[in-house]
């Protein structure tokens, strides 16, 4: 199918989650790994590692495997236990979107 044959609906769709996706990888811009991975000082708060993980995650396998019937390996536990520099989820993020 080409570009020009799909779904207006679904276009609509892929862009918002591609704006989405872009504003929440966006907030590790510039952010050293202490930012990234500060929590609030509150039970079952996410730092924005996690955060990043997590949509990342969800969005890899709902697009590629529910919608696209690709098979993705995902850890849900493994995101939300996501620690360490911002770099690989932005390069994560690089390498899925045009994907998309």
């Amino acid at each position: 199918m080409s570009a020009t044959s799909v779904d207006p609906e679904l276009l609509m769709f892929r862009d918002g989650l591609l704006t989405m996706v872009d504003r929440v990888v966006a907030c590790l811009d510039g952010l050293d790994e202490a930012a990234a991975n500060w929590r609030p000082d509150a039970p079952d708060k996410n730092s924005l590692v996690v955060i990043a993980a997590h949509v990342l995650g969800n969005v890899e396998e709902y697009v590629f495997e529910v919608i696209l019937g690709q098979a993705v390996h995902r850890s849900r536990d493994a995101e939300f236990a996501t620690t360490g520099p911002a770099e690989p989820l932005i390069a994560k993020w690089t390498e899925l979107r045009p994907r998309m």
